[in-house]
């Protein structure tokens, strides 16, 4: 595709579809904050997508108030969804149920048109003698299900010329700051409840009253630093169990880094390994968190794009996680293990995608799944490789964090 071509590609690329994800309504055997937990996992991989502008609950409560908010929660109804549509500017609403009969997890969802009451698409799975880790885990497929279509639409094969070069990067470049920072925690946890375990090798997690809702706040690290961790999923049951799912891209699917309580057992599951924690005696909690620093969450850069050119060179963007819309991205060029990085300057960076400025050469991305990078006159094809689908690739492989901890439950297990 010659240089005109591409700038007409990049100005008719469509506008993403605008989606209301409403609450999943919590059926017989779930309890409504357990369906909560679950919209929230979902909410998650549907933005990992990318294929569509995601509204949640939150944002439809500030547009229509909360006691309108309740009564359009249930909708299905072609007026409602066209009050929906009309109040939030949406195109469709995502609606669905959890529930558990017997031995069995059903999970419902559909997407809809939001003018027509037209159903696009529908997933739904049943988890026989499962549990809610297992509906988290389908959590994925269910949301790649409901955007089939839209993927098949959108996503052109990348073709990438057999002689094709991508030149690398500038390694002169000055050095960037680290992705990570350390932030006293901005809460004060003195009077809070809490309860402390370790693995006995100077691991510690730190659930602040984890049995008071799914605002609980988690700490993991050594007896010096505790960083608070990114939960986005969990379940409850009284104050005799719980399981929480914390960020940990290193695992493979988001069940594969949780921590919990059951059977009176307190364990940490990273990857493959259930690593037993116990808790401390009142008076060794109380001494541990007398010492220890507590920081706020410690990894400050998310996963923004990655493709590759077929000499093995790996194009890699990363992004700040705060605040929301910032331009702040690094770009990374060069061979696994060996890749340059430097402040990105950003050229374009709107619904038809983007254009960074770094090293020497300029890279471009479509919303189509495209990319390309141009280095003088020379222009070469990159194979698109979905961040969602790459995380344990960029954390564990790629190079760019190497020797880095995240500051997670996990560190020093993967």
């Amino acid at each position: 595709m010659n240089a005109s071509l591409l700038i007409v590609a990049l100005s008719l690329s469509a506008a993403p579809t605008k989606i209301a994800l409403m609450p999943l309504s919590p059926g017989e055997g779930v309890t409504e904050s357990m369906a909560t937990s679950i919209t929230g996992a979902l909410t998650a991989e549907l933005r990992k997508l990318n294929l569509a502008q995601i509204v949640t609950a939150q944002e439809l409560s500030a547009v229509l108030g909360v006691e309108r908010q309740k009564e359009l929660l249930g909708c299905s109804t072609e007026s409602c969804l066209a009050e929906l549509a009309g109040a939030l500017d949406v195109d469709e609403v995502i609606l669905g149920n959890l529930s558990r009969v017997g031995q069995s997890w059903l999970l419902q969802v559909n997407r809809v048109n939001a003018k027509t009451g037209a159903t696009v698409a529908t997933a739904s799975r049943r988890k026989k003698g499962g549990t809610i880790d297992d509906v988290l885990d389908d959590l994925p497929s269910v949301s790649k299900e409901l955007f089939a279509t839209s993927a098949a639409q959108t996503q052109a094969p990348m073709v990438v010329p057999a002689s094709a070069s991508a030149p690398v990067a500038s390694a002169t470049a000055a050095p960037l700051p680290p992705p990570l920072r350390d932030v006293p925690f901005p809460d004060d946890l003195s009077k809070q409840k809490t309860i402390v375990t370790t693995d006995g090798k100077g691991h510690y997690v730190v659930a602040v009253d984890p049995f008071q809702g799914f605002d609980t706040k988690y700490f993991a690290g050594d007896a010096k630093a505790l960083y608070a961790q990114r939960v986005f999923g969990g379940s409850r049951e009284g104050e005799t169990a719980f399981d929480v799912v914390f960020w940990e891209p290193r695992a493979k699917v988001p069940a594969e880094a949780s921590f919990g309580l059951k059977n009176g057992r307190y364990t940490l599951t990273c990857g493959g390994q259930q690593v037993p924690f116990q808790k401390l005696s009142d008076a060794a909690a109380k001494k541990l968190l007398a010492r220890a620093k507590f920081y706020d969450v410690r990894w400050q850069r998310r996963a923004y794009a990655l493709a590759r050119d077929d000499e093995g060179n790996y194009f890699y963007v990363d992004q700040a996680r705060t605040p929301e819309d910032n331009q702040d991205f690094h770009l990374y060029v060069g061979p696994t293990g060996a890749l340059s990085g430097s402040a990105a300057e950003v050229l374009a960076h709107d619904g038809s995608g983007d254009v960074f400025r770094a090293g020497g050469g300029k890279l471009k991305l479509t919303r189509a799944g495209e990319a390309e990078w141009i280095a003088g006159p020379g222009r070469t094809k990159l194979n698109w490789l979905p961040v969602e689908d790459h995380a344990r690739f960029i954390y564990s492989q790629l190079g760019v964090y190497r020797g880095q901890p995240l500051g997670t439950p996990c560190d020093g297990h993967f």
